[in-house]
């Protein structure tokens, strides 16, 4: 996020009588979205009406308040930065760098268990300077580089060993506040929907080891593969979606980074010398491996070249599937706009169900072309800019964080729906795809409600 530029609103709390002046900034994690936001803090001393607090300001202008009196200092081994949360959000974390405003805010945190300190750092550095070699610079350097060679060296059992792992850890990692972990969704409808739709992939895939797909009952609006064929879809993501052509184009593009092992380079890539050689010698379920794997995961990051391919393989994937590829442009288009705009109810009801008579692609009867009376595609439907994208102007800034971030981050947005719309032209399926749904309508619903 080097070189970002962001803009607050005025903070009213921080307006206040007796309010102070801006304190300073830190990195702020809510606790829902694998998305970490750059945020303004000011110490607000409060009134007769209201306690002592932190007052956070987001991207957007909202403020968080997080009273004095409710804020815990976790255990961080990070120098003199303050790692934080608030009794009163503790799935939040804010990551406060050395300096004034943390020698204040020390004084107020109560600590979670002790601060363990690292004895003997200078020792430590001195051994190490000493013991650099050409070995050395071979295991610590040259291996991790040759992470895109070393992955096919993985037998796919380990692969999957090491995927299967991963995925309690990330199940762990998604915790409630109540201790509860993060349930599978398997409801048997629901899950009958889901695998009509991978069998519409399973013939074009050409996917190095069987698929395993699984559906978590968490709101994050995300998709993610790992390493051995996992695919994890999320019941936000599935809600999200308007149609089951949109969902089907996202787990495309999952299947894409699945061809590609990419979630196994990446692990090759994280894990750096020694997880690397752990791999290669058969060490599929290392521990500091699987944690910081799970944490690459769940953000999704992959380099644009990755995100590229992926994006590719999806358009040509749903093309030999007999589905429209812009119906991934439509998908990256309904999460900008839901991003941009302000919350709104949603056309369904909460299971995403369609009542009797609609149809899987549109909502009402605007949604139809007037010769046949079926409905339009949404990829058909949406607003275009002057220079033939969807949506706003091409804002790469804009765009590498939101509530799609996964996507959004690699390349920028725009162009990625304007590849999706083009990949639809060049597909020459045209809106006869309309006339043949990936479902019906009562598959869908049960597809939406797959976590009940």
């Amino acid at each position: 996020m080097s070189g970002r530029r962001f803009f607050f609103r005025r903070n009213r709390a921080a307006e206040a009588p007796g309010a102070s002046e801006l304190a300073g900034f830190a990195d702020y994690f809510d606790g829902t979205r694998a998305r970490v936001q750059r945020v303004a803090l000011a110490l607000d001393p409060g009134d007769s009406g209201q306690e002592a607090a932190l007052v956070i300001t987001l991207p957007e202008g909202a403020a968080r308040r997080w009273p004095l009196s409710g804020l815990r200092r976790l255990r961080d081994q990070a120098g003199g930065d303050l790692l934080l949360t608030s009794a009163g959000a503790p799935m939040a974390r804010l990551l406060v760098a050395e300096g004034a405003l943390t020698r204040q805010l020390r004084a107020h945190a109560v600590p979670v268990g002790r601060m363990v300190p690292v004895a003997g750092r200078g020792r430590i550095a001195a051994w190490g300077t000493a013991a650099v070699g050409s070995v050395l610079a071979i295991v610590f350097l040259l291996v991790p580089l040759m992470a895109d060679q070393l992955a096919p060296l993985i037998p796919p059992g380990g692969e999957k060993a090491l995927g299967d792992t991963t995925f309690e850890q990330i199940r762990t990692a998604l915790t409630d506040e109540s201790g509860r972990t993060v349930a599978i969704c398997d409801a048997p409808r629901g899950t009958e929907a889901l695998e009509l739709m991978v069998d519409r992939f399973r013939p074009y895939a050409g996917l190095p080891y069987p698929l395993s797909l699984h559906v978590l009952d968490h709101p994050m609006v995300n998709a993610f593969a790992l390493p051995g064929g996992h695919v994890v879809l999320f019941r936000g993501l599935i809600e999200a979606a308007g149609t089951p052509e949109e969902l089907a184009a996202v787990l495309a593009h999952e299947l894409g980074h699945v061809a590609a092992r990419d979630p196994t380079r990446a692990a090759l890539r994280t894990a750096g010398s020694v997880g690397v050689l752990g791999l290669l010698m058969g060490d599929f379920a290392g521990g500091t491996l699987v944690l910081v794997l799970t944490e690459r995961l769940i953000e999704a990051r992959y380099s644009r070249d990755a995100e590229l391919a992926a994006d590719a393989y999806s358009h040509d994937l749903l093309t030999r599937a007999g589905l429209p590829p812009g119906a991934l442009g439509a998908m990256f288009e309904r999460m900008r706009a839901a991003e941009d705009a302000p919350p709104t109810p949603s056309p369904h009801d909460p299971g995403g169900s369609y009542e009797e008579g609609e149809q899987p692609h549109g909502d009402d009867e605007e949604g139809s072309d007037a010769a046949g009376g079926q409905p339009i595609p949404p990829w058909r439907d949406l607003p275009t800019t002057e220079d033939g994208g969807s949506g706003p102007p091409d804002d790469a800034e804009a765009e590498e964080e939101g509530i799609f971030g996964h996507f959004s981050s690699h390349p920028a947005l725009s162009r990625r729906i304007r590849a999706a719309r083009e990949a639809d032209r060049k597909a020459g399926l045209g809106d006869e795809l309309a006339r043949v749904p990936l479902m019906d309508s009562a598959e869908w619903r049960a597809l939406r409600r797959i976590c009940r």
